[in-house]
């Protein structure tokens, strides 16, 4: 196991090794973590938001979504019924407590 210096301003090298083994190039970010006994290092990828929806959506899946954002644009599609969510739960608290007090009272 390589044993490393912590240089000048907290600065680590990596051993060639490890960092072909982990395909580590120089420019790549890491996420480091300390548990209170290890420090762990765990490759990470930056995605640049104006390029992610390329990388990230499949070809096949953009048709359907250019659907989907064509419907939101328009107010297409099924109807809002979060709309009336508050009413509903509402009334169904208090069917519920009516139950559970006729249940109490012995009526049921």
């Amino acid at each position: 196991m390589p044993i490393v210096k912590l240089r000048t301003n907290r600065q680590l090298t990596l051993p060639a090794s490890i960092c072909e083994s982990a395909q580590l190039e120089i420019g790549d970010f890491v996420e480091i973590q300390f548990d209170g006994e290890i420090i762990s290092l765990y490759p990470k990828k930056i995605v640049d938001k104006r390029q992610s929806g390329a990388e990230i959506v499949p070809d096949e899946n953009k048709k359907g979504l250019s659907k989907i954002y064509g419907m939101v644009k328009t107010g297409g599609g099924q109807p809002d019924y979060s709309v009336n969510h508050d009413r509903y739960l509402t009334e169904t608290q208090t069917n519920e407590e009516e139950d559970l007090a006729e249940l109490s009272d012995g009526k049921k």
